[in-house]
């Protein structure tokens, strides 16, 4: 018998960048294994980054983005095997790897190439949203809780028209029609009956914005200033940083074909442990369920544990040693960006975020 042993090293990091916008792009989160992708788990759009990460956004699954990223790695590979099953005669494979390379190396060299209409779709949303992500990329419950604040602002604006209304009729500035457009393309984000009609309405003031242009538009009146200064809709958080693991694989393989035993990889020893049930949480509560909160309560103070309960499908959040997290909206530690949350972990001391707390901000 043959026994092998050896290390594995795998986690979790970005791939597939595409369709950037003004410094902007998509990505896909991977679990991967030697930076070859392998299972996708979420699209994120990237708006930021600065020596503490990248900002930006959850979205939902692009398939493009998972298509490049597949490319730019398994594709490159497989072309130079394919090339080297060539070298013993195979000269059709040469065709297949040529091919299969061009698609690689085209894909990576388009990977920030933009569609002109989508730039001007990016600068038609942008003083609304504050981001050139599109609503259509927006998870279901994301945009559920965009779009009110969106319809009020578009009320301010609409001189008592809907935002179809804008679409078929025009926008009599350019307000309204960036707020009627952010308005249709958060409802066709939704689904359901109207998507479609939503989507093309949508469509129309895109195209009668971009055939107007700059120069000569005929709008009755400019872009209205309180409308301008407002805040964005669509607020960057801290997104989660690339992780590696280390994993041990054994084999034992019976010489003559016969396998007596699978292959065995621990992927993560301590995925399911309380310190990063906690650790989690505290990104959670302030990375994804606070901005979401804060659209759906421009004005409110600092929401509860129960307030950020409901984005964690609980009625009150509680961590692994049975304590209440910590919420701090004012007087922010350094790195904390908007709001505070930590547990007191396992010694159930509160040290502000300190010692073996779990903060949202290290």
């Amino acid at each position: 018998m043959l026994f092998c042993a050896g290390m594995i090293l795998h986690g979790i990091d970005r791939f597939g960048r595409v369709d950037g916008v003004d410094g902007e792009y998509l990505v896909t989160r991977f679990h991967h294994v030697y930076l070859m992708p392998i299972v996708p788990i979420e699209s994120e759009w990237v708006m930021a980054s600065d020596l503490t990460g990248l900002y930006g956004r959850r979205c939902r699954l692009s398939g493009k983005s998972v298509l490049a990223a597949y490319l730019r790695t398994w594709g490159i590979g497989l072309s130079f095997v394919i090339l080297l099953v060539a070298a013993t005669g195979a000269w059709s494979a040469v065709i297949v790897a040529a091919g299969l390379g061009a698609l690689s190396l085209t894909s990576l060299a388009r990977r920030d190439r933009c569609d002109p209409r989508e730039r001007d779709r990016a600068a038609l949303q942008r003083p609304v949203l504050g981001t050139a992500l599109d609503p259509l990329r927006l998870p279901h419950d994301t945009a559920v809780h965009l779009l009110p604040a969106a319809e009020a602002r578009f009320a301010a604006v609409s001189g008592g028209f809907t935002a179809f209304d804008v679409a078929r009729l025009g926008a009599s500035s350019p307000a309204q029609a960036a707020h009627a457009f952010v308005v249709l393309r958060l409802l066709a984000s939704l689904g359901g009956d109207h998507a479609a009609v939503a989507l093309a309405a949508s469509n129309r003031i895109l195209e009668r914005q971009r055939s107007v242009g700059e120069a000569g538009a005929p709008y009755r009146v400019a872009w209205d200033p309180p409308c301008a200064a407002a805040a964005p809709l669509v607020e960057a958080y801290l997104l989660r940083p690339h992780r590696w693991y280390g994993g041990i694989a054994t084999a034992t393989l019976v010489i003559g074909g016969l396998i007596h035993g699978a292959g065995h990889a621990t992927l993560c020893h301590h995925c399911d442990s309380k310190v990063d049930i906690a650790g989690t949480a505290v990104k959670k509560a302030a990375f994804e369920a606070y901005p979401q909160w804060r659209t759906a309560h421009p004005d409110a103070p600092c929401p509860t544990d129960r307030d950020l309960g409901q984005y964690f499908a609980t009625a009150k959040l509680l961590d692994p040693w049975g304590n209440r997290y910590q919420i701090r909206c004012d007087d922010l530690p350094a790195g904390a960006v908007g709001i505070a949350v930590w547990s007191i972990g396992e010694n159930q001391r509160d040290q502000q975020g300190a010692g073996d707390d779990h903060a949202s901000w290290r």
